[in-house]
């Protein structure tokens, strides 16, 4: 018991002193939601949330209830601590209070009967806790007892194989198949099969950043991270006896050896892959990368070439995805193409369709939010939208003139394009006037 809270709430194990104190006031009687609630009014503790009154009452909310306060109750919180209520009495209303009670009695129908509790059911055992947890069997263990002592309780335990979930009291089991696949650039989407007995989870990754707790739901997107790292993501599961194993996937890596190319090419994402232009001596290629298990590997190779099967002329000079999950590819200096790479449904096999001609020297490309595609010419000066009509695509006349050499194209949520100009240093917007 002493062990326990001192790992969860102060993340080390009891000191001998701390053990002998705190375990000697059990043996006298002392409630274990008061051991806990001195253990939470600490100056130890205190320390650990920022040394303020508002950090205090925040990591009683997360420590205790498992989640984030709410602007009333924090305010509460704080204008009590004010009033001269003491950190350990503010921690023991914690403790008690119906939210928590609640929670355990969730826990333990689970538990011991297999079943959800009613709400009416759940606000008797949280009134329970409160009531006894000056007594010194604690309140969680009056509602434990009261649970399991009940007829249906005694029933229950009475048949074989019926316990659901973990046996009374214990923390919950590690979580299985753990999986991190990306969802966005620079964001990966973490999903789990649910712990029995656990009400919250606990998501860290190894970059330092604060550790999140989830109440609800098997999944949790992190974002921000950098393409360069690898990453450790850590799952715990928690409930009112404590905290579950770890459970532990990488993801990412370092570097993924690609050909040598002769000019830096670009990369786009769809579906969860990466594309990246590769310009071979004069053999554009589209490569593939896929996540397996953590770690991005080299998937199929598109080689983009005409009708008559010669290669096209390069370099790839933009990337981008339709809106329908499809590739694009810019190609040419003295020449200009645009080629579509699609998945065939059927046998879910790339390929790349006829080129489509645009002006020469391209040197961008966006997908807008109707699924049109532009691309700019740097010789040029000019952008052109490849339009869908007809179930067939095509080059929209007149091109767009815009400041000279444009180097990259953005599309907005509303519609608009962003042109960048390298030689001149502007920024220019394409308006939509739909």
């Amino acid at each position: 018991m002493v062990t326990g809270s001192y790992q969860w709430y102060l993340d080390r194990v009891p000191d001998t002193a701390g053990q002998a104190a705190q375990s000697g006031a059990l043996q006298r009687g002392v409630s274990h939601e008061r051991v806990d609630a001195g253990i939470l009014g600490s100056a130890e503790y205190f320390t650990k949330q920022g040394s303020t009154n508002p950090g205090f009452v925040q990591g009683l909310y997360r420590d205790v209830l498992g989640r984030e306060p709410d602007s009333a109750g924090l305010q509460a919180h704080l204008a009590s601590l004010a009033r001269g209520v003491s950190r350990t009495d503010l921690a023991f209303c914690f403790l008690i209070c119906a939210e928590l009670g609640t929670q355990v009695a969730g826990t333990t129908y689970q538990q011991v009967l297999g079943r959800d509790g009613s709400q009416q059911e759940l606000d008797y055992w949280a009134g329970v806790l409160a009531q006894t947890a000056k007594l010194p069997s604690g309140g969680v263990t009056a509602v434990l007892a009261g649970v399991a002592g009940s007829p249906e309780g005694a029933s229950s335990l009475a048949r074989p194989m019926t316990l659901v979930g973990l046996p009374v009291g214990s923390v919950p089991a590690a979580v299985q198949d753990l999986k991190a696949k990306p969802v966005d650039i620079g964001t990966v989407r973490l999903t789990w099969s649910a712990s029995p007995g656990a009400t919250s989870y606990t998501i860290r990754v190894d970059d330092g950043r604060k550790e999140i707790r989830l109440e609800k739901g098997t999944e949790w997107d992190v974002a921000n991270l950098s393409p360069t790292r690898r990453y450790t993501f850590t799952v715990v599961p928690n409930n009112a006896a404590g905290s579950g194993p770890e459970t532990k996937v990488e993801f990412g890596a370092i570097s993924v050896g690609l050909e040598n190319t002769t000019k830096e090419g670009p990369i786009t994402i769809a579906n969860g892959s990466i594309w990246v232009g590769l310009n071979l001596e004069s053999k554009p290629t589209l490569q593939r990368l896929v996540n397996q298990g953590g770690v991005w590997e080299k998937h199929e190779k598109i080689e983009l070439k005409d009708e008559n099967s010669k290669w096209l002329d390069g370099p790839i000079t933009g990337l981008t995805t339709g809106i329908d999950g499809s590739i694009w590819a810019a190609l040419g200096y003295d020449t200009g193409n645009v080629v579509q790479v699609v998945q065939d449904k059927k046998d879910e096999i790339w390929k790349a369709m006829a080129p489509i001609r645009v002006k020469t020297g391209t040197s961008g490309l966006t997908t807008d939010k109707d699924g049109n595609i532009w691309v700019a010419s740097d010789y040029r000066n000019t952008v052109q939208r490849i339009a869908k009509v007809d179930q067939k695509w095509e080059v929209q006349e007149p091109a767009i003139s815009v400041n000279q050499a444009p180097s990259a194209l953005a599309a907005d949520t509303f519609g608009n394009i962003w042109v960048a100009s390298s030689f001149e240093g502007t920024v220019q917007r394409i308006a939509n006037e739909m």
